[in-house]
């Protein structure tokens, strides 16, 4: 009976392996958004490379990438965020389409009768403003959801981020769902660039402020004044002031916003160490990236930075002074923060003076993304599993 009973419990492996792939119908998956407009590589990418056997209902979707696009899409986010702060509710959704065996929920919580899991870079981002995921009604509702039978997994994308969930809501029941979902990466075939004695030192980013496009443009700036061979690509929406203030530098060529497929074939092809403070950030994505390309990344502590980044091993981080919040909307150009300055222009100097750390550190992140934690393959392998089980 136990033998049986265990064989029921895993019927799709059984299934497969007795009787082959061709009587194994796919998962079919409806990927959950909280908005209409979703804007994420990491959704994109698992609809872009889903695991064998799996079939996502949604339509490929690419990232935002004009100022204009992405400034309307910030103002409607922050429009729905005020108001639901008024009533203090988490993302709850309701798929209306049929024909899946489960549902994925983004960032949400699911209203439907049927399995679903659900994802989340960090507990705040199961609401829409973050205020509501730790006032009293909203924790009471999010809890709930997350032991409900429909609920069948709990994927948040790094320990960070399974930490910030127990810290408000530590639970035995909630604790057995959770699993690691880490980001996906594909890694491209990358074509040989001749190199010359000039190291550019790369910043992207599309919110300039939060993340830390102020620190990125003085220690660049800082950089390509203190070594000959160096000049800075700056990949941002820059506003005007920062603009009037470095554009005088000749060595730093500044970029407004462009499409992800251009950020791809042009940019970190040139890039020889990649610069990205990340103030106020839970995850970036570009950091994964630029490890696909062999960058060595110089950053700054935060939120699962170094589940990221290893210092000394495919980069640097550099520390924050205790009890100091490194706040994007305080940070400025000022003399206490000159320490933070100093010490991503020395981390980042150590990388362009010696070009065998950088491809050491290079190759080490690379294979990071292309074989271990950020691959498609171990994102993949953790996804089908959860999937399984969720219909199980």
């Amino acid at each position: 009976m136990a033998l049986v009973k265990n064989l029921g419990g895993c019927y799709h492996k059984v299934y497969k392996v007795f009787f082959g792939k061709w009587f194994m119908k796919d998962i079919k998956v409806f990927l959950q958004y909280p908005w209409k407009f979703p804007d994420s590589a990491y959704y994109r990418n698992m609809l872009a490379f889903p695991p064998k056997g799996v079939t996502y209902l949604n339509k490929n979707f690419s990232i935002i990438d004009s100022k204009r696009g992405f400034e309307i899409n910030r103002y409607i986010k922050e429009k729905v965020r005020r108001f639901v702060n008024i009533i203090k509710i988490p993302n709850l959704t309701y798929a209306r389409r049929k024909g899946d065996d489960l549902i994925h929920c983004a960032h949400c919580l699911s209203l439907n009768k049927r399995p679903w899991v659900v994802d989340f870079e960090r507990y705040e981002n199961l609401t829409a403003d973050g205020d509501s995921a730790i006032s009293k009604r909203g924790i009471k509702i999010i809890r709930r959801m997350l032991k409900s039978d429909n609920c069948k997994r709990i994927l948040p994308w790094t320990n960070a981020a399974k930490e910030s969930l127990l810290a408000y809501i530590d639970d035995k029941e909630i604790k057995d769902k959770i699993k690691l979902l880490p980001f996906g990466m594909p890694v491209r075939e990358l074509k040989p660039v001749k190199r010359s004695d000039r190291i550019n030192v790369l910043f992207v980013a599309r919110h300039f402020q939060a993340k830390g496009g102020i620190v990125a443009l003085e220690v660049i700036d800082r950089l390509t004044k203190k070594y000959k061979n160096v000049y800075g690509l700056f990949v941002s929406s820059v506003p005007k002031e920062m603009l009037k203030k470095y554009g005088k530098n000749k060595k730093i060529e500044f970029y407004n916003l462009m499409s992800h497929d251009e950020l791809l074939e042009k940019m970190y092809p040139r890039a020889d160490v990649f610069f990205y403070p990340g103030i106020f950030d839970t995850f970036g994505f570009m950091l994964v990236e630029a490890l696909s390309f062999k960058l060595p990344i110089v950053t700054f502590e935060g939120f699962a930075r170094d589940e990221i980044v290893e210092n000394g091993k495919n980069g640097f981080i550099i520390r924050r002074r205790s009890g100091d919040e490194l706040g994007w909307k305080e940070f400025r150009i000022k003399q206490n923060d000159k320490g933070y300055i100093n010490e991503a222009v020395k981390k980042t100097g150590e990388l362009i003076a010696n070009a065998r750390l950088r491809r050491k550190m290079g190759a080490y992140g690379y294979e990071q993304v292309k074989t271990g934690k950020f691959s498609i393959k171990n994102r993949n392998k953790i996804l089908k599993e959860v999937y399984l089980d969720a219909l199980n």
